[in-house]
């Protein structure tokens, strides 16, 4: 579960929000795009915000399941306080599959949502973003990349995290880059904090994916 905080605010003439994303399949998958075994799914939104991770494809579907949290400052239209200028949640699926040092890996197509059209939300609304392949078929049925979209809050806290009232790894995710074989998908510092303890130690663990030649995603643990 991603860490998120409820804040909505204004700022300047901007309206800050904060949104707990969760990008849940791309389907269906065309029998056209089936070299491709394991893909990388790139989300961007500006130049700042930007994350990744990697799924196997399936018989029809790729399942991602995987969430993260966005916070974004929405222009207002003139005149209006309910109406926000484009701001585009950019998503570009990318074959994963190990390559040559130096090749980068080949973009199989993208799809965007419009933030704007969400403002303040209070609860969770279900997306469907057509998905746009670089190279398809006639035949090929119209895909869709399958989301939520909801207000980040203090219930988006991992639960076990909440029950036992321990400190629990703290999850953040940075740029990736989709150029070389491996994938950076996010680091993990675990604080232990003790009130008898004047000190507390910090453990940093790295995580980086890469998909193999039979559609194996292995995982790669760096403890620092």
């Amino acid at each position: 579960m991603v860490l998120g905080l409820r804040t909505k605010s204004r700022r300047d003439n901007g309206v800050f929000v904060e949104y707990l994303i969760s990008i849940k399949e791309l389907k269906p998958w065309p029998t056209s795009q089936v070299p491709a075994q394991c893909v990388l799914l790139k989300w961007e939104n500006g130049e700042n915000n930007s994350g990744s991770f990697i799924a196997v494809v399936g018989k029809d579907t790729i399942m991602f399941n995987e969430s993260f949290r966005l916070t974004l400052t929405l222009e207002p239209k003139v005149g209006s306080d309910n109406k926000f200028h484009k701001n585009l949640l950019e998503l570009h699926v990318y074959d994963a599959k190990k390559k040559d040092k130096g090749v980068k890996n080949k973009l199989l197509g993208t799809a965007s949502v419009n933030l704007a059209d969400f403002g303040l939300l209070t609860n969770s609304v279900p997306v469907g973003a057509p998905f746009t392949f670089k190279k398809s078929s006639r035949n090929d049925a119209s895909s869709e990349i399958y989301l939520t979209v909801e207000p980040a809050g203090e219930e988006d806290y991992d639960e076990g995290n909440r029950s036992s009232g321990s400190s629990q790894p703290k999850m953040s995710f940075s740029r990736r880059s989709v150029d070389g074989s491996e994938f950076s998908l996010a680091s993990l510092t675990d604080d232990d904090d003790d009130a008898s303890s004047v000190s507390s130690s910090t453990r940093r663990v790295s995580f980086s994916a890469m998909c193999d030649a039979n559609s194996t995603v292995r995982i790669f643990i760096l403890v620092t």
